[in-house]
């Protein structure tokens, strides 16, 4: 049977009176201290490079409402961010892609995931393995997708520029802009509601347009005397309702022709 030599013996106390845990515990409580704090201090530099814990700055449910896409980033609009797609009977994450994205939307028919991105433009990635199919360049700021109008082809698009573009997400064709939209945006269907108020003058406006995929079309614009923090129209074009926090209340108008009814005017500090 072999036997190990002084020579040896020597040599494996050696190393373990110089391994350094053992060493530092044995006889130096301090240094123990200096490699526990170094060994945190990695470990929160690793934790500060993951994508999990970055804030989610947008999320989107599929039509069918099987799906949950969420976009992260950091402390900002995310230059170097993360798409996450969840399965939302099981809660389980299914794919996660890096992106250069500012918002998340699908498409009508659940097929395609779209990310309005920095720089102005858009990308089309399948909704199931996150895969890119398409990059649309549509402005040279950055852009958010509103909404689809009813043909499930023509996207609403709003730019920093500001504008509000229409674009076919098959051919990438862009209808001419509205240019100087408003500051606050609602769509549904085919009907899109902006609006804007010039703190200076104390005095605003909000316009009705009729979406189609050949362009735009003005139906009405209506004053405002307060700034509103939200806006939001019915899918029939015939419903605009405001939010007025200055005012503490929320005015909602019928809009029949050329007619348009105040319906309701609600107030309290809860609007």
């Amino acid at each position: 049977m072999a036997s190990c030599g002084q020579d040896d013996v020597s040599a494996t106390r050696s190393m373990e009176r110089d391994w350094l845990p053992t060493h530092v515990l044995r006889n130096n409580p301090r240094g123990l201290l200096l490699v526990l704090l170094g060994s945190i201090l990695a470990f929160s530099i690793w934790i500060a490079k993951q994508d999990m814990f970055f804030p989610v700055w947008d999320c989107c449910l599929s039509p069918d409402g099987t799906r949950l896409a969420t976009l992260h980033g950091r402390w900002g609009p995310p230059e170097d961010g993360v798409i996450r797609l969840w399965d939302l009977e099981s809660g389980w994450l299914l794919r996660s892609r890096r992106c250069n994205a500012s918002s998340l939307m699908f498409s009508p028919d659940g097929r395609s995931l779209l990310s309005g991105n920095e720089g102005g433009s858009i990308t089309v990635r399948d909704a199931r393995m996150l895969h890119d199919q398409k990059t649309i360049q549509v402005d040279n700021a950055d852009v958010w997708p509103m909404g689809f109008a009813e043909d499930g082809k023509t996207l609403i698009v709003f730019t920093a520029s500001p504008k509000i573009l229409l674009v076919d997400i098959q051919t990438g064709d862009i209808a001419d802009p509205q240019v100087g939209v408003g500051s606050w945006r609602a769509i549904d269907g085919d009907f899109l509601l902006t609006a804007d108020f010039d703190a200076t003058r104390l005095a605003g406006k909000a316009t009705v347009y009729e979406i189609d995929s050949g362009g735009w079309g003005e139906l009405r614009s209506l004053p405002l005397s307060s700034e509103p923090s939200a806006v939001e129209i019915s899918a029939s074009g015939q419903h605009v309702a405001f939010s007025l926090p200055q005012q503490m209340r929320v005015l909602l108008w019928k809009l029949d022709g050329n007619k348009q009814t105040l319906l309701e005017m609600g107030s309290g500090p809860t609007c």
